[in-house]
């Protein structure tokens, strides 16, 4: 069975290893987000990293990362739908004000979408707070993880990764 979720090498550009919530969704991201003469690299040296060969994964510190991570996606998800409700109210209501530009009886609906916005601009705030410490608990995480067991996974990676361009800062030397 294919591993989807949990550490991997080469996820992103200039870090040998990070934790992927779903590997086919990073997939994805790479063939639309790099340039055209990196996506064969970045897709052949994407790899998931068997848990049974993760350093410390009985460890508080790595627990500690998994969690945290999880809470990043769950924050980032819930970000980004507030987000796209803030952007649909606000269409609502540049609609609104232009009805009541032709029409002035549609000012009280413009002024009640008005207030809509600041409610999901509010929820919006709230969500992105929320995000923001997750991604700061994570960043701990990550380090008192990385701390303590980055250099068995560089170890590990020499091993996995035979003949791999990594230089310590990026997979594509210049």
């Amino acid at each position: 069975m294919k591993i989807k979720s949990g550490l991997a090498f080469h996820c992103y550009d200039g870090k040998l290893y990070e934790f992927v919530y779903n590997y086919d969704e990073r997939v994805e991201w790479i063939k639309i987000s790099k340039r055209q003469e990196e996506q064969e690299l970045s897709l052949r040296l994407l790899k998931m990293i068997p848990l049974k060969l993760v350093p410390g994964r009985e460890d508080k510190e790595y627990q500690t990362l998994i969690n945290a991570s999880e809470i990043v996606r769950k924050t980032g998800k819930a970000c980004a739908k507030a987000w796209e409700r803030y952007k649909e109210v606000w269409k609502s209501c540049s609609e609104s004000w232009v009805i009541y530009g032709e029409a002035g009886k549609a000012l009280d609906e413009a002024r009640k979408v008005s207030k809509k916005i600041v409610k999901v601009g509010e929820v919006c705030g709230k969500t992105r707070e929320a995000r923001n410490k997750a991604w700061g608990n994570y960043g701990r995480a990550w380090e008192a993880y990385n701390n303590k067991w980055g250099t068995k996974i560089v170890s590990l990676h020499e091993e996995l990764c035979p003949n791999c361009p990594w230089n310590g800062q990026t997979i594509f030397p210049s």
